[in-house]
Parts: C-alpha cells; sequence; structure tokens
C-alpha cells in the first residue's frame, strides 16, 4: 500500500513540474512568437484582471509576459499577435483601461496592446 501511495505522490508531482514547465515556455529573439506562446504564456493568467474579477495581474501574467516579450521582434508578428489579441479582447470582454496598466504592474514594456483595437493592428 505504501508503495502505491509514493507513486501516486510522484505522479502528481511529475504532472506539477510539466505544468510549470508549460506555463513558463520563454520565446526567445531566435524564434518569434506566435498566437500559441500567447494562450500558453500569459493569456490565462491576465484574462482575469483585464476581464474585471481580479484587482491586479497574477505574477504568472506578468512573467508569462515577459517570457513572450523576446519574440516579438518583426513587425508581421508585432501585426499577428495583436490580431490574436484583439479577437480574444472581443470575444472575452477585455477592459482597454486594465489592458493600459499591465505594464505598469509588471514592469514592463510589451511591445502589443493587451486590449488592442482593431486600428492598432495596423500600425
Amino acid at each position: 500500500m505504501e508503495k502505491k501511495m509514493m507513486g501516486f505522490s510522484c505522479f502528481f508531482w511529475i504532472l506539477g513540474l510539466v505544468f510549470l514547465v508549460v506555463t513558463t515556455n520563454p520565446v526567445h529573439a531566435d524564434r518569434e512568437a506566435t498566437c500559441r506562446d500567447c494562450m500558453v504564456n500569459f493569456v490565462p493568467f491576465c484574462k482575469p484582471y483585464l476581464v474585471g474579477q481580479a484587482a491586479t495581474p497574477d505574477v504568472r501574467c506578468c512573467i508569462g509576459l515577459s517570457n513572450t516579450d523576446g519574440g516579438i521582434t518583426k513587425p508581421q508578428t508585432r501585426k499577428d499577435i495583436c490580431e490574436c489579441l484583439h479577437k480574444l479582447a472581443v470575444r472575452d470582454g477585455y477592459k482597454p483601461d486594465r489592458a493600459k496598466k499591465i505594464n505598469e504592474f509588471c514592469n514592463l514594456n510589451f511591445p502589443v496592446p493587451l486590449a488592442p483595437s482593431a486600428d492598432d493592428c495596423k500600425k
């Protein structure tokens, strides 16, 4: 019985480690970021703040933004990420005033607005 419990404990420990690796997937300048990177790295963690359910962004939101930032170096990547975030903002009801404050909360200068308008993505 004791070995069985130890097996379950190891399984959950490994599962937690895999979750940590997946949610902290840095995107470096040698590879451009994608919409999928946003969906994995920061969108789930920033959404509660962006829609008004949390008073401040989760620390994982800031870490994910920071990890994705290095992969947005080309104008086309910026446009693609902007369009991805615009669709999410419209679908989920992100509040633009909150989106503007995330850079301040996280002490970052993320190159794409988190609740962009369609016009923001044309720049």
